[in-house]
């Protein structure tokens, strides 16, 4: 497995180097792995990292990118959007030369449609984004700050 760097496009133009773990012999099959997001990536980079390696023993190239603003990103979470991931997803296969697809959990809301491949585990964005309300709720419910979902989502 070794370190690579991906140019990843920005929002408005231009483009920032974003890090990724690879598997790479120039084979023919060659899979883009979309992580999971936000605080499941954490919790699923073992096994993504198993799956990865499982794979290069079975001939197929790995490529697993950090997201703008994730993991070694130096981009901003906070700006980050999902189309901005999805084009940097698009940008990423075709800068590896994918020739399918997996995404993980969350990761699956971002793939190409043009690539074949999989969802594993999938959930769908309303189910993340109530989960991600809920844990706000809570943190700020501890500092003493009423909110509702609703005001957050309005």
């Amino acid at each position: 497995m070794t370190p690579a760097l991906w140019p990843c496009p920005l929002p408005g133009g231009g483009q920032a180097k974003e890090m990724a773990l690879s598997f790479d012999q120039l084979r023919r099959w060659r899979l883009l792995i979309v992580p999971a997001l936000f605080d499941e990536a954490n919790r699923m980079r073992r096994f993504t990292i198993e799956v990865m390696r499982r794979l290069d023993n079975a001939g197929v190239d790995c490529f697993l990118p950090d997201l703008p603003g994730c993991n070694e990103s130096l981009q901003s979470l906070e700006t980050q959007t999902v189309d901005a991931w999805r084009e940097a997803v698009s940008a990423a296969a075709k800068h590896f030369r994918a020739s399918h697809v997996l995404g993980i959990r969350g990761g699956g809301l971002l793939l190409p449609a043009k690539l074949p491949g999989w969802r594993y585990a999938p959930v769908n964005g309303a189910s993340m984004l109530r989960q991600m309300l809920r844990a706000r709720i809570i943190a700020q419910r501890e500092i003493g700050v009423t909110e509702t979902q609703e005001g957050l989502l309005a």
